[in-house]
């Protein structure tokens, strides 16, 4: 009976998303998943510490004082429909300039517990009396699409070719991954954008077609908690990153230290990452290759229902934009 349950919960889900999604593309992320939100990269993380519903809702802001800078907001829902079943909705808007890009992915989680012991806690952290082993499964179907808004420019021949309004285009978006989870280690592995999209050569049928070539993102990541008995924990972590378009990979080295206290606990962490793409420069009359590289400090609090974080990404190297880095504000809720 209960596998019958799970099947039609799964076909549910599966009738609401396809009628959403239209589109699909490439989600750029910094470090905002240290947010102690994974779920915003890995589709099996959602529900992972939850026993009831979670939300999530994140700003990121770059160039503070230029004019049309880069801005995005995130937000995730996280519903727990059964002890082994996760709904998550995850939203995504960035503005770039005259470009806007947006997104919705549905998710589904399957969790399966390898011990007895079922998360029970209301809180959103596990600790070291915490004895729990589960694996989980995720998929997540979705809809970006990305605008160009002309709308402004001051063009003296109309161009037939661009609108007044916007032009755009889109994809659908399927996200697969996996997840093993105690209450000091976890490990994720997932893969993004296994499209499929209306075939170009049919468009008066809108013939949907499975692209699996070339657009894919990779990510695998670890979590190691230290546990101590002074009420300090420790958290190393790793995230490795492929995009198979561009042949471009980088990591994320990052550490976090937590302090329990009474009603929650805070953390400080720091985190780099560095791209496998260099561009070669001169510099003070010397050559050298420029790579990719930033570098994160982190700052959070989980108080009862609640939970803030706020981390500031700083380009490193000789050649930047001089106005700053990137500013990500998170607030959580889990009733």
């Amino acid at each position: 009976m209960r596998f019958y349950v799970y099947k039609y919960q799964l076909f549910l889900f599966l009738v609401l998303a396809i009628q959403i999604v239209k589109a699909q593309g490439t989600v750029l992320y910094f470090q905002e998943y240290l947010s102690e939100n994974l779920y915003l990269i890995h589709p099996a993380m959602a529900g992972v510490n939850l026993n009831n519903t979670r939300f999530n809702f994140g700003s990121r802001s770059q160039w503070l004082g230029v004019d049309k800078s880069p801005s995005t907001q995130f937000s995730t829902i996280e519903y727990q429909a059964n002890s082994q079943s996760t709904i998550g909705i995850k939203l995504y808007n960035d503005r770039n300039g005259y470009h806007n890009q947006k997104a919705i992915y549905i998710t589904y989680v399957f969790r399966i517990y390898l011990n007895d012991e079922i998360w029970k806690t209301r809180r959103a952290y596990p600790t070291k009396n915490d004895e729990f082993q589960e694996i989980s499964f995720g998929l997540s179907l979705g809809n970006q699409s990305r605008n160009l808004d002309s709308s402004s420019w001051q063009i003296q021949n109309n161009d037939p070719l661009i609108s007044a309004n916007d032009t755009a285009n889109g994809f659908m978006g399927i996200n697969v991954g996996v997840a093993y989870v105690t209450n000091n280690i976890s490990a994720q592995f997932s893969i993004h954008n296994i499209a499929v999209k209306p075939n170009q050569n049919n468009l008066l049928y809108d013939e949907l077609v499975f692209d699996t070539v070339g657009h894919k993102h990779i990510l695998a990541s670890l979590q190691y908690e230290i546990f101590t008995d002074s009420g300090w924990n420790f958290e190393p972590s790793l995230l490795m990153q492929y995009l198979e378009k561009t042949e471009e990979s980088s990591w994320d080295a990052s550490f976090k230290v937590f302090r329990l206290f009474g009603k929650g606990r805070a953390w400080l962490g720091i985190s780099y990452r560095q791209n496998n793409i260099g561009v070669d420069l001169r510099y003070n009359d010397v050559s050298q290759t420029q790579y990719n590289r930033n570098c994160t400090p982190l700052v959070g609090l989980n108080y009862n229902k609640f939970k803030f974080s706020y981390q500031y990404s700083l380009p490193l190297g000789a050649f930047n934009f001089g106005k700053g880095g990137v500013h990500f504000v998170n607030l959580g809720f889990q009733p």
